[in-house]
């Protein structure tokens, strides 16, 4: 085989156990990609995905210790023989944490840092710096700081960084994880649009399915125990392997997962759609309704009973700025105990901000926030810790321990509990949350799926009143995902008051039972989530996006149950002057 015709990248027999780490990370993966060939890779939460994707350029095992076993080469060349600042140019890896590939204080410096590495006139740097940061939606940001930025903003940055270096293979690790629905929209066109000529390999793990199921030309599944398990162009995969899928807790497209339903409530199409687009004329030609579509995913959540008291949490005129950049301007919300408020908007919207100054993470001015009736000054930190339980958008930003069976443990020791106690109830927090087997793990080696049900598992360990999750189920298998929402339901119902932060209207519609959106700098809607399939202004103004169920069903031009059912009585919870409760 000439180098012309050599697959892009070739690997073979591919096992990964990292140092200290007692089972593999990868078994025996075999594994061709053929160049400008397009591949998106899935598996459960911890099947090695990240893993793959780190040995691809020579992190694994150079920069983190790990046994590695099997053969890698791209463009038939041996991986081993490639000098590292070569494979740095050839491979570009978009990590799932942005942050943990910044080095530098602006944005500018901060994609001009691959440019100097690999030795580009300076004379060019000016142009290519300014394309890649246009082509991501940061144009004329080079000289604002990296560190305040919204989530969304760093995965943006850090891919301009990999375009401007211009690699032949592109290593995409969830690369929309932190972005809102219009920022994952606009990668994902930007994604169409670099892989088109074909000039690049593209191989990206993704759990938005909907939005890059069509710009892929295969579907390469991992199994934890046993290498690749699936390997097929995208239809054949969703259509033909759902059941296997399911069991592994695999997210698939919702066109393909509503097929599936409707065929076993005895409705059958002629073709199998994977989009929306393919999903709406295959069901009316089907004569399936938008009612039947809508009972696919029914509410899991239902509204609570009045609590006494005072509200859980309470905004009032509330103001924030960093320096001169204003994010918050007279906010108000008022919570009531015993509900699950969702809290959507575009990126840099001031989410994270409002919820960390609630938590005390930030200090807000006096009487402007209080929790179940005080403000939040005047709570002692200890006082704070046992009231409101906070899960970090990033997980790796709250572990403090060496292990994570210790990470699970350390809450509990603050409150006094006896040691027994302790081992008991950490031992069923790792068992539900699929962790017993990583219990001696440190908890900073977890795949990022495992990380993130950690740090929700640390918060729910000391049973606060209120507990807040920014972007619960980012990064999360559909299975884990669903247990979790699912677990929050559950406390829900036990009283506590949930507060997430999250961009997926999917989940906001099917679990929560209110719904905030901040938009320039304040709340425009406070109401049942189903009101907002009405307000098509303000979606389209907060870079939301309906539900694909919704959209389909919405497509099919019928009124369907979701907007039949009446609303909540506006008593439950006062409204903010903007936007007065919706009736759907």
């Amino acid at each position: 085989m000439t180098p012309a015709s050599a697959p892009a990248i070739r690997v073979e027999g591919l096992t990964v156990q990292y140092d200290g780490e007692d089972a593999p990370a990868l078994r025996s993966v075999d594994l061709t990609v053929m160049p400008g060939e397009r591949v998106l890779l899935l598996g459960p939460s911890g099947a090695g995905k990240s893993t793959l994707a780190l040995c691809l350029n020579g992190i694994i095992p150079r920069s983190i210790g790990a046994k590695v076993e099997g053969w890698i080469a791209l463009g038939g060349r041996p991986i081993g023989e490639i000098p590292p600042g070569e494979l740095c140019r050839r491979v570009g890896v978009l990590f799932q944490d942005p942050e943990t590939q910044f080095c530098m204080l602006t944005i500018g410096d901060e994609v001009a840092f691959g440019l100097e590495n690999l030795a580009v006139p300076r004379e060019e740097m000016p142009a290519r710096i300014a394309e890649a940061l246009r082509t991501v939606g940061l144009g004329g940001m080079e000289g604002r700081r990296g560190d305040q930025l919204s989530g969304g903003m760093k995965q943006r940055l850090a891919l301009a960084c990999l375009l401007a270096m211009d690699p032949d293979v592109l290593v995409l690790d969830e690369p929309t994880a932190n972005l809102d629905p219009a920022g994952t929209r606009s990668v994902f066109g930007l994604l169409r649009d670099l892989v088109a000529d074909r000039r690049r390999t593209v191989l990206i793990v993704e759990h938005k399915l909907d939005g890059c199921v069509d710009l892929v030309d295969r579907v390469v599944v991992l199994d934890p125990a046993a290498g690749i398990l699936v390997d097929g162009p995208p239809r054949a995969v969703f259509q033909q392997h759902a059941e296997r899928l399911e069991a592994l807790g695999i997210w698939q497209p919702a066109a393909a997962r509503l097929t599936h339903h409707l065929a076993a409530e005895g409705y059958r199409l002629a073709s199998f759609p994977l989009t929306v687009a393919e999903a709406v004329p295959a069901l009316a030609a089907a004569g399936i309704g938008a009612d039947a579509v809508m009972h696919a995913e029914p509410p899991a959540t239902e509204p609570p009973l009045p609590e006494p008291g005072p509200p859980a949490l309470e905004v009032h005129d509330l103001s924030f700025s960093y320096g001169s950049h204003q994010i918050l301007s007279g906010a108000d919300l008022t919570v009531p105990a015993g509900e699950i408020l969702a809290i959507l908007g575009p990126n840099g919207a001031g989410k994270t901000t409002l919820i960390q100054l609630a938590a005390g993470l930030r200090r807000p001015p006096p009487g402007a926030i209080r929790l179940f009736g005080r403000d939040v000054c005047d709570y002692r930190p200890a006082e704070l810790a046992a009231t409101l339980g906070y899960v970090f958008q990033n997980p790796e930003h709250q572990f403090v321990r060496q292990t994570v069976f210790d990470e699970l443990a350390f809450g509990l020791e603050l409150l006094g509990c006896p040691p027994k106690e302790i081992q008991e109830r950490v031992t069923e927090l790792l068992a539900e949350f699929g962790l017993t087997e990583r219990r001696w793990a440190n908890p900073f080696s977890l795949s990022q799926g495992e990380k993130r049900r950690l740090s929700v598992a640390t918060q729910l360990i000391a049973g606060q009143r209120l507990l807040v999750f920014d972007e619960p189920t980012f990064g999360q298998d559909h299975a884990t995902a669903t247990a979790l929402m699912e677990r929050i339901v559950g406390l829900q119902r036990q009283g506590k008051t949930v507060v997430m932060v999250s961009h997926d209207l999917q989940v906001v519609a099917r679990y929560a039972t209110l719904a905030a959106v901040l938009l320039d700098s304040r709340v425009r809607y406070f109401g049942p989530p189903v009101g907002l399939i009405r307000e098509h202004d303000l979606l389209a103004a907060a870079s939301l996006e309906l539900p694909p169920i919704w959209a389909i069903a919405q497509a099919l031009q019928e009124p369907y149950q979701a907007l039949r059912q009446e609303v909540r009585p506006s008593t439950t919870a006062p409204m903010t002057s903007a936007s007065p409760r919706s009736t759907a």
